[in-house]
């Protein structure tokens, strides 16, 4: 995108116009399985990094305490929304979403950014993968032990930090 921003390079300096970029990305998920199964499926992807702060329509996120943007659109292959092919669940309080797979099935997912960021940006981290999901169990039922173990287990999310020339991860960590 020609010319999307204007970028002040030092405190008091003349802005510059620069161009933008979109982020894509994609993976595959498959389904190891002699049966048809559902995953748990993280529908919520952000993108920062540092040069976000102070770009128009970017927010706070209290949780990375960092600069997002989280307007994104989840397809298949096939260019169908992530809504065609998931399903939430009917449990009213920690609801999630779970795609169906058939036996040995393998899907390409495809996370499209729509809002562009400075091309100048080098890094770009992605949030939003489910590190692990809570174990459902009886509160109540469980040892001391096993209490403080269910209360430890959060629903953290892994932040892939890109290499944007190089299109490679170079960094993971939980977020």
């Amino acid at each position: 995108m020609k010319n999307a921003f204007e970028v002040t390079k030092e405190k008091y300096g003349v802005p510059e116009k620069v161009d933008g970029l979109k982020l894509k990305f994609s993976f595959d998920i498959t389904n190891p399985y002699d049966r048809d199964m559902q995953m748990p499926f993280p529908e919520y992807f952000e993108i920062t990094a540092d040069e976000f702060k102070g770009l128009d329509d970017y927010i706070y996120s209290k949780q990375c305490h960092c600069y997002i943007s989280n307007e994104k659109e989840i397809t298949d292959q096939k260019g169908n929304p992530l809504s065609s092919f998931s399903k939430y669940t009917d449990v009213s309080i920690g609801r999630e979403l779970l795609v169906d797979f058939k036996a040995k099935e393998t899907r390409h997912i495809v996370i499209n950014f729509e809002k562009p960021f400075p091309e100048n940006i080098k890094t770009i981290t992605i949030i939003g993968f489910n590190s692990h999901f809570r174990k459902e169990a009886d509160y109540n039922a469980l040892s001391e032990d096993e209490k403080e173990i269910y209360l430890a287990d959060d629903n953290s999310n892994y932040a892939l930090k890109i290499d944007i020339k190089t299109k490679k991860v170079i960094d993971i960590r939980e977020q």
